[in-house]
Parts: C-alpha cells; sequence; structure tokens
C-alpha cells in the first residue's frame, strides 16, 4: 500500500533551504519518520489515519472535514522541522563497511565533526517541539471536533496532548500547567476506554 503524506516534499524543499542535489528519497523517508515517530505520538494512531485517509481520498477540502483541514494545515510547520532534524544526520553520516563517514566535496566545507551534524539536528529538534506545542495547545481547545483522540485500540498510540518534549517524558512545570486544562482534564482524557477494533499538494 502506498504511504501517504500530509505534506509535500516541494514544501520541505522550498521551505528548509534544501539542496536540489539531495535525493527524494532521503526527504521522504525522513517525513515518514516525522508522521510515524512525531506527529503520530501527538494526535494518536486513529487521528493520523483519518487524516490520511482523507488526503488519500481527496476528500479533506470536503463539507463537514473543515477541522481536519484545518490541523493538517497547521502541522505542515511541525512536519517541516521534524523532518529536517531526521533528516540532516542520515545526509550527513553514511554507513560503510568502514564505519561511519561524513561526505565532502572539492567545493564544499563540510561539517565533518559528528557532534556538528547532531548539534544541527537538535536545532531543528527545538523548532520542531515550539510547533508540536502550538499543535497539542489548539488540539486541547478543539477535541471535541476529533472523537479519533479518545478512540484507540490497545494496539495504537495514544494522543500526547500534555507534552511537547522530545523525549516524551513529561515531568510536569511549565509544560503541564496553565493553558487551559486541569488535572482533572488529564485524568478524564487520559483514562478514556479504548474501543475494539500520497503526498498532500502545497
Amino acid at each position: 500500500m502506498k504511504y501517504v503524506f500530509l505534506t509535500s516534499e516541494a514544501f520541505i524543499r522550498s521551505n528548509a533551504n534544501i539542496n536540489d542535489e539531495t535525493h527524494g528519497k532521503y526527504i521522504q523517508s525522513a517525513l515518514r519518520e516525522a508522521q510515524e515517530m512525531g506527529l503520530q505520538t501527538i494526535v494518536g494512531t486513529r487521528l493520523l489515519r483519518k487524516l490520511q485517509e482523507l488526503v488519500s481520498g481527496n476528500t479533506i477540502n470536503n463539507s463537514g472535514n473543515e477541522k481536519y483541514k484545518e490541523l493538517v494545515d497547521r502541522a505542515q510547520f511541525y512536519l517541516l522541522y521534524a523532518t529536517v532534524a531526521k533528516l540532516i544526520p542520515v545526509v550527513g553520516v553514511h554507513i560503510s563497511n568502514f564505519g561511519l563517514s561524513t561526505p565532502t566535496d572539492e567545493n564544499m566545507q563540510a561539517l565533518n565533526r559528528l557532534p556538528d551534524i547532531f548539534q544541527m539536528s537538535e536545532y531543528y529538534v527545538h523548532k520542531a517541539d515550539f510547533f508540536a506545542r502550538e499543535l497539542q495547545l489548539w488540539l486541547l481547545e478543539n477535541r471535541n471536533y476529533f472523537p479519533e483522540l479518545s478512540a484507540n485500540k490497545i494496539s495504537q498510540l495514544r494522543s500526547n496532548l500534555y507534552s511537547a518534549a522530545s523525549c516524551g517524558l513529561w515531568l510536569g512545570g511549565a509544560r503541564g500547567k496553565g493553558y487551559g486544562f486541569t488535572w482533572r482534564d488529564f485524568y478524564n482524557y487520559n483514562n478514556t476506554p479504548d474501543e475494539p477494533e500520497v503526498h498532500l499538494q502545497k
């Protein structure tokens, strides 16, 4: 089955200043990871699959799907920066029979230290975290429009609307209070019973 992307390679390239010579397969691989390992942990499995279904069926712009369309639009810059964060180590470090190596070009000054590469990746992780938090706050305000947020099988990921930290570990503090929800909201939301069982052109 063809994998459905919620943004396009062209959008990633044009907004992230990616060299035209960077192969599309690297961008698509990083974007898929950003959706499956990043966005899915925010919106949950059910809602991610719902968005992909609407995009794949070209029904995302249909009447009644306005909130789903707005969610996809709001997720664009999260996906952009999460993709770039995952892309940098992939294009910056190659695995060979001799171990790890960094590509060089006679016309470019390459970063040839692994800490430099991962520091640059971390820079984009922080940008993605900002947009993840914005997305979570919007979903908290609009969660009644998305029944999929509380309807996941035990084998699927629940949505995480309370921590934008990339490590996925919420320790309380500023990320967990002062944004219009209470501990009672947190308890009720996370104790909802489980139910049984393409690129978007920008």
